[in-house]
């Protein structure tokens, strides 16, 4: 596998060059599992058919294109999915899952260890039965994803687990992280919860209380090393999506996962055309100085704004977004209460 420092340097290149560098494909929407918090609506859509997929990971190899992540619903509830990845490493990409492993069966670990996958994402609310079960639905759900997970281990496949937090499991995050490192996988968490893509805000209620985020939004940026400073309205207003674009299971192309403004459909256009649109690289080119309530926030240096949330939120991606301020407003207190403390 490519060393970081060069991965990196693809990134940078793609970045300067107007390349899209990453492509997100959202396989399905039909999911094995029903999460309480889930932004996607109905688990109804088997998405598009493997000529369809294929071609557009051929046309974004064409333009430059190296990551390529398959995503879901639950993606190994497709029967083409390993001959998808296989069409992808041909080509030279690499590829990266997000599952939730609780399908996975030796046969098919095995297959993806001779892929050569870069990485398997899977998400752990908690490493207790009753707390993980009680938000995906499912009984059983959190023994399968590990049963899964260490298969991915004994053949050597780098594994990330993520663990958004909720109300319902806003203590379960650190003994989640000490299992990920007992075990030597990488890990992080957000206290990101985000409406839904039809504009449903009902997820929003098992979102952190302020006070809850207080407590642990500290813990959490340290652990997933995030960075703030001076705020600059002269930085794009996502650097991420001048490199990269996301399929839904539709054919809709979206500047990313967690931004579902459509800019055209591959069904209708190839992705070269819908790249190259003069309105698309407009949204991605747009800089800070654009969000107008940005620029005087008093708690912008705090901020990681994102147009996507906002998009999400008030479909609207230069507005301010409640859930991205309410995590700024949390830093600001808690970077003054321990400096002052």
């Amino acid at each position: 596998m490519m060393k970081q420092a060069k991965i990196d340097d693809i990134y940078v290149w793609g970045y300067n060059n107007n390349k899209p560098i990453s492509l997100t494909i959202e396989l399905n929407t039909t999911c094995n599992w029903n999460c309480i918090h889930c932004y996607i609506p109905k688990h109804v859509n088997n998405g598009l058919n493997t000529d369809v997929i294929t071609k557009a990971i051929y046309d974004t190899r064409e333009l430059g294109g190296y990551d390529l992540v398959l995503t879901g619903g639950e993606i190994f509830l497709r029967e083409d999915l390993l001959t998808i990845i296989n069409y992808a490493r041909t080509l030279g990409m690499s590829v990266s899952l997000l599952s939730n492993a609780s399908l996975l069966e030796e046969k098919t670990v095995n297959e993806l260890k001779k892929l050569n996958i870069r990485s398997f994402s899977s998400t752990i609310f908690s490493i207790h039965h009753g707390i993980h079960d009680s938000i995906t639905m499912r009984k059983g759900s959190l023994e399968k994803t590990l049963d899964g997970i260490k298969l991915l281990k004994r053949f050597g496949i780098p594994v990330e687990i993520k663990t958004p937090i909720l109300s319902i499991n806003k203590g379960e995050y650190r003994m989640v992280k000490q299992y990920a490192e007992k075990n030597k996988f990488s890990f992080t968490c957000s206290p990101c919860v985000f409406p839904m893509t039809d504009g449903s805000k009902d997820p929003l209620k098992y979102s952190l209380s302020c006070e809850d985020l207080l407590d642990v939004i500290k813990d959490i940026d340290q652990l997933n090393k995030v960075t703030y400073g001076v705020y600059n309205s002269d930085e794009d207003i996502c650097r991420v999506i001048r490199y990269s674009l996301f399929i839904n299971s539709n054919g809709d192309v979206n500047p990313c996962a967690s931004f579902p403004l459509k800019v055209g459909n591959v069904l209708e256009k190839s992705i070269k055309e819908i790249w190259y649109d003069s309105k698309y690289y407009g949204i991605r080119t747009l800089k800070r100085n654009r969000q107008n309530e940005c620029n005087s926030c008093e708690i912008s240096n705090y901020c990681n704004s994102c147009p996507g949330i906002a998009f999400l939120e008030k479909h609207n991606y230069l507005a301010c977004s409640d859930i991205n301020k309410n995590i700024a407003r949390a830093r600001s207190f808690a970077s003054n209460f321990y400096t002052t403390h």
